[in-house]
């Protein structure tokens, strides 16, 4: 994972992209009240940026732009994505294909150059990945509880993964059709 960021760090441009943007918001968050003050804005319907995540523009309002560099949290994110969705597959597939696929995404350079990027793409794979794992646990909870629990704070996640890349929908169809296959 360290080997893939590395290529990635050059290639940054802090100016003029979306990181920019993630980066002057999540500091216009935090001047304005940080996290609290955003949810007012979005729940009072004040919050009009069509294309800068709220969930990580309130993240990086809570961070310290001073001490810790925004870069420095997506990639954090990224790697705690990065554990999460390694653990499920070694929970899911064992040891080998989990060392495996973790070697695999661990040296994927657009993985790693999308981490450096201060922009919603870091919040796929976790969110996703609390997604699945929630469902997984729930089908293999000898008597399960009720569904409406799961499937409600799933929806909430698949909608979270639809604001940071628009990809809520497909994974909602690769979710359902993994609860209602055998």
């Amino acid at each position: 994972f360290l080997v893939a960021i590395q290529r990635g760090a050059p290639l940054q441009d802090l100016e003029t992209t979306d990181s920019a943007a993630f980066s002057r918001y999540g500091s216009q968050a935090a001047d304005d009240g940080g996290p609290l003050a955003l949810v007012g804005m979005l729940y009072r319907g004040e919050y009009a940026e069509a294309n800068q995540h709220p969930l990580l523009i309130g993240i990086l309002s809570v961070v310290d732009k001073e001490a810790v560099s925004f870069q420095l949290v997506t990639t954090g994110i990224s790697l705690a994505g990065f554990i999460l969705v390694t653990l499920l597959v070694i929970r899911l597939a064992g040891h080998q294909v989990g060392a495996v696929f973790a070697a695999l995404l661990g040296t994927n350079a657009t993985f790693g150059h999308l981490s450096l990027q201060v922009t919603c793409e870091c919040l796929l794979i976790p969110l996703v990945t609390l997604c699945w794992w929630s469902f997984q646990r729930w089908t293999q909870t000898a008597g399960r509880p009720s569904p409406w629990r799961v499937m409600i704070a799933a929806g909430a996640v698949l909608g979270l993964v639809q604001l940071a890349k628009g990809t809520g929908a497909i994974f909602l169809a690769g979710t359902l059709a993994w609860l209602l296959l055998p």
